[in-house]
């Protein structure tokens, strides 16, 4: 009998270290949810187009009617945001893209947060190492840019992902001595508190950054960041003040450690994509999830997958529309979603 439970044992752990094996996102947990508490369809409610979407490249994020877009650069625009509120169809373009003052050469969003009675957006101006707070009433007033706050980013490496928690920042950083890692350090002075090297700390993490995240997202009580993973089956979830990191995916097998192979021997990225944007809240990580080959996901159907903070899969919307980026709203009840062809559709959630 002993002999028995020792051979048990052992079978559990060899299935768990190929588990560990097969994994990008190398820290923490392994969590394999694959069976939605709900799955349906989903229709849209409404759809916009026209002008106001014009040159729109993402999803930036979205508060009660106003939806804040990345703005493509090869559409001609000056601007990098522009700020839509989708009833009036009115909208306001801000922050340009320049070297002149309070231009940026490009930005990405870190995202809403408020303080106080204030809705902040803060975006990453990446090839300037600086993370900049924006008042958001105050710019869409003022038809411009209004900046409350802005911090120096680490000087030298590049920090494409960046975001405010309280005193400091955290940012996800490439091509240091670290290659790839998620590094908080005090906004004022840039005191090191914390390194992780989430992906291990092999020199082809930098050569090939791109296939190992797509826009991570920072949790609004700022706890937690997602990392979804556009060539991996996977969804990195990483404590911001533990330990408790996830690596969940909806598949039991993620292959991995195969693509990683298949990178390095011949330099060509996976054609397999898997996640393709996020959103969050404080309750769930809304991803969006295509699951196809990179040649079809013009046309493909994706699904929204919606999981919990401790990888619960608890619904899978399924889409008729092939959308490319997705914002939810802070409630989690209205889900907002741009296609290719510049057409932004609103999903209520709720029923």
């Amino acid at each position: 009998m002993k002999q028995l439970l020792f051979f048990l044992i052992l079978a559990i752990f060899l299935v768990s270290c190929r588990q560990e094996q097969q994994r990008a996102f190398v820290i923490g947990r392994v969590v394999v949810s694959s069976s939605p508490e709900d799955e349906k369809i989903i229709s849209p409610i409404d759809s916009f187009s026209g002008p106001s979407l014009f040159g729109a490249g993402m999803l930036a994020g979205v508060s009660d009617s106003l939806v804040i877009i990345g703005v493509k650069p090869q559409s001609g625009s000056l601007f990098c945001f522009r700020a839509l509120n989708v009833w009036k169809q009115d909208y306001v373009d801000f922050l340009n893209r320049g070297r002149g003052p309070g231009e940026v050469l490009s930005a990405g969003s870190a995202g809403f947060r408020r303080e106080g009675d204030k809705m902040l957006f803060d975006v990453n101006a990446v090839n300037d190492h600086l993370l900049l707070t924006l008042d958001l009433d105050a710019t869409c007033n003022e038809g411009k840019a209004v900046i409350n706050n802005m911090v120096e980013l680490l000087d030298g490496p590049i920090s494409p992902y960046s975001f405010c928690l309280g005193q400091d920042i955290v940012s996800v950083v490439l091509f240091d001595e670290d290659y790839y890692s998620v590094k908080r350090f005090s906004a004022v002075g840039h005191e090191m508190h914390r390194v992780s090297q989430i992906f291990g700390n092999e020199p082809y993490l930098a050569e090939y950054y791109v296939a190992f995240g797509i826009g991570p997202s920072i949790k609004p009580d700022r706890t937690k960041l997602v990392m979804p993973m556009i060539y991996f089956d996977e969804i990195g979830i990483y404590d911001l003040e533990g330990e408790d990191h996830l690596s969940v995916s909806s598949s039991r097998r993620t292959g991995s450690k195969s693509k990683i192979e298949q990178m390095m021997a011949g330099g060509d990225e996976p054609t397999q994509v898997y996640y393709r944007d996020c959103s969050v809240t404080d309750d769930a990580i809304y991803a969006l999830y295509c699951n196809c080959d990179s040649k079809e996901m013009e046309t493909s159907l994706p699904a929204v997958q919606v999981f919990s903070w401790e990888g619960r899969l608890k619904a899978i919307y399924h889409l008729n529309e092939p959308l490319y980026s997705i914002s939810v709203s802070e409630d989690g009840r209205t889900l907002y979603g741009l296609t290719e062809e510049e057409v932004l559709y609103r999903y209520d959630l709720s029923q």
